[in-house]
């Protein structure tokens, strides 16, 4: 089957066993960059190993463990994929929990838990992954970004993304909220130019 997808970069969420590890198989196999992810260490390897084994994916796959039910796990997903395969064209949501019973036995705790599980990772990494666009070749690696609050405090930073009227501080332990109110925008944006850095909101 040939679905026109060579070189396309895709993520597929719940990653590591059943359909979305047939998802992220088919992807591969089409010619895609794929991102797999799971909470767990051994069973995300198994699948990564899996789908290395593929004709060409030993290069095309990158495995990240992540709690998804977290804005932490979700950002990191989407970020680790754009600053590895540089761009983002499909994501495909498939993590989900299914528990309880019926509708008069089901728990209000066993409910949370599967909006926690299904239904905010899906609408978070949705969020995340619309406006990444493919990076510049040069910005690749990404340099640091500085900040310039209206208060004239500055913040150095690595890793970004902004969702609506907030920009997510993205680092190896935890993700930090700046609302977009708080930054002099203009401000930061020349500062970024004269160091050689991009730094455009969204649109």
């Amino acid at each position: 089957m040939n679905l026109d997808l060579n070189g396309k970069i895709a993520i597929v969420t719940g990653s590591s066993k059943g359909l979305g590890l047939a998802c992220a198989t088919a992807l591969v196999e089409e010619g895609c960059r794929v991102t797999i992810c799971a909470r767990g260490e051994d069973g995300l390897l198994d699948a990564v190993t899996k789908l290395r084994t593929l004709p060409g994916g030993d290069e095309r796959v990158l495995a990240v463990q992540a709690d998804l039910s977290t804005d932490k796990g979700v950002a990191d997903v989407i970020i680790r994929t754009v600053e590895t395969f540089g761009g983002l064209d499909i994501l495909v949501n498939n993590v989900g929990l299914g528990k309880g019973a019926g509708i008069v036995d089901t728990s209000d705790a066993e409910w949370h838990e599967a909006f926690d599980q299904t239904l905010f990772p899906a609408v978070r990494a949705s969020r995340l992954a619309v406006p990444h666009p493919p990076l510049k070749q040069e910005t690749a690696a990404r340099q640091s970004t500085m900040l310039v609050f209206k208060d004239k405090r500055r913040q150095e930073i690595q890793n970004y993304a902004v969702v609506g009227g907030t920009l997510w501080i993205l680092d190896e332990k935890k993700a930090s909220k700046v609302p977009l109110s708080d930054l002099d925008v203009e401000a930061t944006t020349r500062l970024n130019d004269e160091r050689g850095v991009e730094f455009e909101l969204p649109r």
